[in-house]
């Protein structure tokens, strides 16, 4: 186990890394590795990060996110009830919906990834919510590991 010094230096590491690796292009997802680690979603590349988690595969948990299936992923239930929701008809389907939801995905948000080694701690992602304040999570609930 990890003392506090150790600990903060590795979460201090993993938001570097997390903030400054290039933008991934959402349409392209063969660039996305299937490794497991943490992702984050921001808005028109970089200026405002919406979302930090955790992935088993990063290519799989992002991909989930860009089919805007509200009921498939939490990255597109907060997308939705920020930014698509006010957009949509009252009359719209589940499906028009979710393709709104995705289109305005593909449109506004891109993507950056960490691959997480075995070593590092799992409690990190909590840490990384903290200091990176990502305005779509909700300060009493910060995220769940997926």
């Amino acid at each position: 186990m990890p003392s506090k010094e150790q600990f903060a230096a590795l979460v201090h590491e993993l938001v570097t890394r997390l903030m400054e690796s290039p933008s991934l292009e959402p349409v392209d997802l063969q660039s996305i590795p299937e490794s497991p680690g943490l992702y984050a979603a921001w808005l028109h590349d970089k200026q405002d990060c919406l979302y930090v988690s955790s992935a088993k595969s990063l290519r799989t948990q992002i991909s989930d996110a860009l089919t805007g299936d509200r009921h498939k992923n939490d990255l597109a239930i907060r997308i939705y009830d920020r930014y698509v929701h006010p957009l949509r008809s009252a009359q719209a389907s589940t499906r028009a919906v979710n393709k709104l939801t995705r289109e305005w995905m593909l449109d506004h948000v891109t993507f950056t990834c960490v691959h997480l080694e075995r070593r590092e701690h799992p409690r990190a992602l909590s840490h990384a919510i903290r200091i990176m304040r990502p305005s779509l999570h909700h300060p009493h609930r910060p995220g769940r590991a997926t």
